[in-house]
């Protein structure tokens, strides 16, 4: 009978340890979802053409919104963050967005247009000035 208690005190400590285990894995999953969530909404904010649909829908004049874009830029201007966006000019469109005036002259399918030409004509001198780099560098390390 002496060993009862300890028997009792030992699974529930392996419980205890069950459980905090538990408590660990359900954070990591809620942080992951999280992650994951915001990560695909600043994808969408690359977007022009979706920063028109926030002006045209109201979130951008919703104040819960607006805190949510003001979380998204505090925690992805984090270099340990930013290094996993794949359209970094979703940064440059979630500064604008701290802006009043900016979220204000946002809403309309032409201003959409403009920016996403402006945007795709950004990346394609990005391109053809990195290939000439690229080709440049290439070219100075072959053996001659």
């Amino acid at each position: 009978m002496s060993n009862t208690p300890v028997l009792e005190a030992s699974s529930s400590q392996s419980g205890g340890a069950q459980e905090r285990s538990l408590a660990e894995q359900y954070h990591r999953a809620v942080n992951q979802h999280r992650f994951t969530s915001d990560l695909e909404t600043l994808s969408a904010l690359a977007s022009p053409h979706y920063l028109v649909h926030l002006s045209q829908s109201g979130h951008l004049a919703d104040p819960t919104f607006i805190r949510y874009l003001q979380h998204l830029h505090t925690t992805w201007r984090k270099p340990e963050y930013a290094r996993f966006l794949r359209y970094p000019n979703a940064l440059y469109f979630l500064d604008a967005l701290q802006h009043p005036e900016f979220r204000a002259a946002v809403g309309t399918e032409a201003w959409a247009r403009d920016t996403a030409a402006r945007v795709e004509g950004h990346w394609e001198h990005w391109l053809s000035s990195n290939s000439t780099l690229d080709s440049t560098k290439a070219k100075q390390e072959r053996p001659t």
